[in-house]
C-alpha cells in the first residue's frame, strides 16, 4: 500500500529478487500503515497486455507492496517480494503484478480450465467499487495466465463464491525474475455508483505462493483478530469520468443433439435417435453503472460440468446441489441469508426468467420472476425429507433489499412466492447481520410461511447466532426454531419441526514455519435438537484436531458422540471420522477421507454400523495434462450382516490444447453390492447396480458466453443378472455467442 516502488521494477535486468525483498522489509519497518489511501491516475494510452511491464502507464501507475505475509504467518514480511500497479481510462482498470521469485524452475503454472488454478501460483486484486466493506470482486490469474473471478460477500457464510464469470481480459509472462500478469477490466463488467466526480473504492492484493508451505501474502497488513477482510483495505482515489458503456450484451445460444437408446435392453441394439435443437437467448443491460437487469428465454441450462457425486441411500435428508447458471449468478449474494430462503436450483426448467440486482447507495435490491414447467417442493415425512416434483407449471417470484448500517452491519427483508394449480407457497421475513466488535458478530433471522397444497398451513423459522471469531480463539452460540408446518419452497429447508440449539469453542495455535506442525487446533462442538413439542430428538458432541505442516501436509480427526431420535426409538451413537492430505511432490496432491461407528437404519428403523473411506489425488504430470480422481467406498451393516456396500467414482482427465481450448474425459460410476436377505421385500433390491455415466468434451471458450462444446456421453446400467451395458448414448453441440451492440 506504498508508493516508493523503484522505477527500475519495471524492467529490473540485472536486479537481483533478494534486493526487492530487502526494499520490501524495509518499508514495512519504517511506513507500515502510512498511507491510509492511495490515488490512481488516469492514461490516456491503454497497455498492451502482452506479460511485459514495457508501456509508459505503468511507470506513472499507482503501486502497492504485497509486503505481508497473512498465511500461515501474521502479518510477518513476505517471502518474495510481489508489486502490483494500478492505473485506467474511460472504460478499463488496469492491473499489473511483478512477482518476484527467488527460483523460478518452481512455479507452479499449469494449463487449467478457467476457475481451475486455486493451487498453483496466482496473483489476483479484490475491488470493491462501493467502498462499503461488505461485497467485492475478486480477479485472479495464474502463473500460467488461467483466470479466475469471484464475488466476495463480507455476509455470507461463505464469502468466495466462484461460480461468478466476468468478462475481462489478461496476460502472464514467467521469465527468470519470476512472473509477470496484466489484467485490464471493463467497468462495465463491475458495479459502481454513477457519478462524473472523484470515487473512492477499496482494494486487496493478493498472492499465492504454493511451495512445502502454502503462503498468501497481502497488500495490507490484515488482522486476523478483526472478522472483516474487506474492513482493512486500501482506499482508491480517483475513477473520474469513468464510463460502463452501452454495457448491453446478448447471448443467442444453439444447442443440438441426438439420443440413440437400446430400447430392448440390455439385449437389443442401440436405435438412432431423432436429432434435437434448441435456440435459447439471454441478455444483460446494465441500466445504470450500478444497476443491472437480466433476462432469459427459453435459455439453455444443460450443465456441461456434472453435479458431484453423493450417496443417496440410508440418507435422512434431501440432498444439496449448487447452482451453477448464469442467469441466477449475477448478484447472487443479495439473496443470501444465514437460513437458505432462496435457493435458485429450485426452479428446474424454466421458459423465462427476468431478474434484476444491483445497489443505489446503502441499499441493496434484487428480484426475478421465472415461469416454470417442473415445480419441486421439499416433502417431509417420518424424520426424514425428500425433494418431491409435481408435473405442473408454475410461476417464481423473489423479492430481496438488504440495507447497510454503520461501517460494517446489514438489515434486510425477503419475501418470496410460488403458484401453481393447487398449490401456492409464500414466505416473508426479516433478517440482520450486526457486527458489535472488530471479532463478534449477531446474526438474526425470522420467516414467516404459508403454504396452500394438501391443506392450508402456516409457520417460521427464527434464528440467532453469535460469534467470535480470531487467531486463536472462536466460539458461536446459536439458537434455531422451526415451525412443523413452516415451508420455503424456494429455498433449501431439509428439517423442520425442530428447536436447535449449538455452543463451539476452538483454540489455534500457531508456530513460526519449520520442520513441525506451524498450525494446531483444538475444537469441541456440541448441538441439541428437539421437536417444537419439547421431545429431544439428537444430542451431538464432536471433540477434533486441526494440524498444518510441511509439504501442505493436513490433518483433520474428530470423536462425535451422537444419541438420535428415529421412528420413536432412541440410538447411541460413536463415530470416528478424518481426513488427512499432502503434496509430497509439486506435480502430485493427494488426500484420504475415513470414518467408522454407529449409524441407523433408516428404511428399517434399526441399528447399524458404518465404515467408509475415500482416497483422492490430483497429479499433474505436465503443465497441460491435468489428472484428479476420487474414490469412496463405504458399507453399512444391520441385522447380524452387510447390507450395502457402495463404490463411487470420479475419475477426470484434462487436456490443454491451448489455454481455451480443452479435451475432457470423465467417469462417474455408482457401484451398489447388496444382501436382499437384510431387507423386508427382498425381491425388490438387486443384488448388483451398476450405474456409469463417462463423458468426452471438447471446450472452446473465448469469454464466459462466447463458447463452443462439442461432446458425447454414455450411460452404462448393469445389475446382477447383466453386465454393465450401455442404455443411452448422446451426442451434442452447443454454441455460445456474446453480442455487444
Amino acid at each position: 500500500m506504498f508508493y516508493g516502488i523503484l522505477p527500475q521494477l519495471i524492467s529490473p535486468a540485472g536486479k537481483e529478487p533478494a534486493v526487492y525483498r530487502l526494499v520490501s522489509v524495509a518499508l514495512i519497518l519504517t511506513a507500515a500503515c502510512a498511507f491510509a489511501s492511495v490515488e490512481v491516475p488516469s492514461t490516456t494510452n491503454a497497455p498492451i497486455l502482452d506479460g511485459r511491464l514495457d508501456e509508459p502507464c505503468w511507470a506513472a501507475a499507482a503501486s502497492l507492496d504485497l509486503a505481508w505475509e497473512i498465511e500461515p504467518g501474521d502479518r510477518t514480511p513476505a517471502v518474495a517480494a510481489t508489486t502490483c500497479l494500478i492505473t485506467h481510462d474511460r472504460d478499463h482498470i488496469y492491473v499489473a503484478f511483478r512477482a518476484f521469485d527467488s527460483d523460478p524452475a518452481h512455479i507452479q503454472a499449469n494449463l487449467a480450465d478457467r476457475d481451475g488454478a486455486f493451487s498453483d501460483d496466482w496473483v489476483g486484486i479484490v475491488i470493491d467499487p462501493f467502498a462499503d466493506r461488505r461485497r467485492a470482486f475478486q480477479f485472479l490469474v495464474s502463473a500460467a495466465g488461467v483466470q479466475m473471478d469471484l464475488t466476495w460477500s463480507e455476509t455470507a457464510d461463505e464469502p468466495d463464491d466462484p461460480s461468478w464469470d466476468a468478462d475481462w481480459s489478461s496476460a502472464a509472462l514467467i521469465d527468470s525474475l519470476g512472473y509477470v500478469v496484466e489484467v485490464a477490466v471493463p467497468f462495465g463488467s463491475l458495479r459502481f455508483e454513477a457519478s462524473e466526480g472523484e470515487q473512492t473504492w477499496g482494494v486487496l492484493a493478493y498472492r499465492h505462493h504454493p511451495r512445502s508451505l502454502e503462503r498468501l501474502t497481502c497488500s495490507s497488513p490484515l488482522d486476523p483478530n478483526v472478522g472483516c477482510e474487506l474492513c482493512q483495505a486500501t482506499d482508491l482515489v480517483g475513477f473520474r469520468g469513468i464510463s460502463a458503456g452501452r454495457n448491453l450484451e446478448l447471448n443467442p445460444t444453439y444447442t443440438v443433439s441426438r439420443t440413440d437408446m437400446r430400447r430392448d435392453f440390455p439385449d437389443g441394439d442401440l436405435t438412432a435417435g431423432t436429432p434435437v435443437w434448441d435456440l435459447g437467448l439471454s441478455a444483460r443491460w446494465g441500466v445504470t453503472p450500478n444497476i443491472s437487469l437480466d433476462g432469459a428465454l427459453n435459455p439453455d441450462f444443460s450443465q456441461v460440468e456434472s453435479d458431484e457425486l453423493q450417496l443417496d441411500v440410508n440418507t435422512r435428508y434431501a440432498l444439496f446441489y449448487e447452482e451453477k447458471r448464469p442467469v441466477f449468478l449475477e448478484g447472487a449474494d443479495i439473496f443470501e441469508t444465514s437460513v437458505s430462503a432462496v435457493h435458485t436450483r429450485m426452479v428446474v426448467s424454466p421458459e423465462w426468467v427476468v431478474k434484476a440486482s444491483g445497489k443505489n447507495g446503502r441499499d441493496a435490491v434484487g428480484a426475478f420472476v421465472a415461469r416454470d414447467t417442473w415445480t419441486n417442493l421439499m416433502e417431509y415425512a417420518g424424520g426424514r425429507s425428500r425433494l418431491q416434483t409435481l408435473e405442473r407449471d408454475n410461476t417464481s417470484a423473489v423479492l430481496r433489499w438488504r440495507r447497510d448500517v454503520g461501517e460494517e452491519s446489514t438489515v434486510g427483508a425477503v419475501i418470496t412466492s410460488r403458484e401453481a394449480a393447487g398449490y401456492r407457497n409464500t414466505v416473508g421475513g426479516l433478517d440482520a447481520v450486526l457486527r458489535l466488535a472488530p471479532s463478534h458478530a449477531l446474526d438474526a433471522q425470522v420467516l414467516a410461511s404459508r403454504t396452500i397444497y394438501e391443506g392450508d398451513r402456516e409457520g417460521s423459522d427464527v434464528s440467532l447466532l453469535y460469534g467470535h471469531d480470531s487467531r486463536d480463539w472462536s466460539w458461536l452460540a446459536a439458537w434455531e426454531r422451526v415451525g412443523r408446518d413452516f415451508r420455503a419452497d424456494m429455498g433449501y429447508i431439509p428439517r423442520v419441526d425442530m428447536e436447535q440449539r449449538d455452543l463451539g469453542l476452538w483454540r489455534s495455535w500457531w508456530r513460526p514455519a519449520g520442520r513441525g506442525a506451524h498450525f494446531i487446533g483444538l475444537g469441541i462442538h456440541g448441538t441439541e435438537i428437539r421437536d417444537t413439542g419439547g421431545q429431544l430428538t439428537d444430542r451431538q458432541v464432536q471433540a477434533e484436531l486441526n494440524m498444518m505442516g510441511p509439504r501442505q501436509s493436513r490433518l483433520w480427526l474428530a470423536v462425535d458422540r451422537l444419541r438420535e431420535r428415529f421412528a420413536g426409538d432412541d440410538y447411541d451413537q460413536t463415530i470416528l471420522q478424518g481426513k488427512v492430505g499432502a503434496r509430497p511432490f509439486e506435480q502430485l496432491k493427494g488426500w484420504l477421507m475415513f470414518w467408522s461407528g454407529d449409524e441407523i437404519d433408516y428404511d428399517h428403523g434399526r441399528p447399524a454400523t458404518d465404515w467408509g473411506f475415500g482416497p483422492g489425488l490430483t497429479w499433474t504430470p505436465s503443465p497441460r495434462l491435468e489428472i484428479v480422481s476420487s474414490w469412496i467406498r463405504t458399507a453399512l451393516s444391520a441385522g447380524g450382516g452387510r447390507m450395502f456396500a457402495a463404490d463411487l467414482v470420479d475419475a477426470r482427465v484434462q487436456f490443454a490444447l491451448t489455454r481455451r481450448t480443452h479435451l475432457r474425459w470423465t467417469v462417474q460410476a455408482q457401484l451398489f453390492d447388496f444382501d436382499p436377505t437384510r431387507y423386508d421385500d427382498p425381491g425388490a433390491v438387486p443384488e448388483e447396480y451398476r450405474e456409469i455415466f463417462s463423458q468426452l468434451l471438447f471446450s472452446f471458450r473465448a469469454s464466459p458466453e462466447t463458447v463452443v462444446f462439442v461432446g458425447t456421453t454414455d450411460h452404462h446400467l448393469g445389475d446382477h443378472l447383466t453386465p454393465s451395458t450401455v442404455h443411452d448414448r448422446t451426442y451434442f453441440l452447443k454454441v455460445g455467442y456474446a453480442w455487444r451492440p
